[in-house]
């Protein structure tokens, strides 16, 4: 989970940084400044980007490990289920 946290707060950061980088390219007047601004508004916002897929991948890989850990738990008991099933299916001596 600190993984998770700590990309959802850089994906907050980057989120900031594109609004910021907007406001200026709303206020600047000099063209060769705003196409400036222009490139690291498009720059910005791939890092941001990045960011969520590396955010839903880490929660992928975590739910993936928890369904792998569920599936382990159903096969043990139903393994359990099978020899009890057995020994009521055995008749008593």
């Amino acid at each position: 989970m600190p993984q998770i946290a700590a990309e959802t707060a850089h994906q907050a950061d980057s989120n900031e940084r594109v609004a910021k980088i907007e406001q200026e390219i709303a206020a600047e007047t000099d063209a060769g400044r705003r196409a400036q601004l222009e490139d690291m508004r498009i720059h910005s916002k791939m890092l941001a980007g990045r960011g969520a897929d590396r955010q839903l991948r880490a929660r992928e890989s975590e739910l993936a490990n928890a369904l792998q850990a569920e599936q382990a738990t159903l096969s043990d008991l139903n393994g359990r289920l099978d020899a009890l099933e057995r020994q009521l299916e055995t008749p008593p001596r």
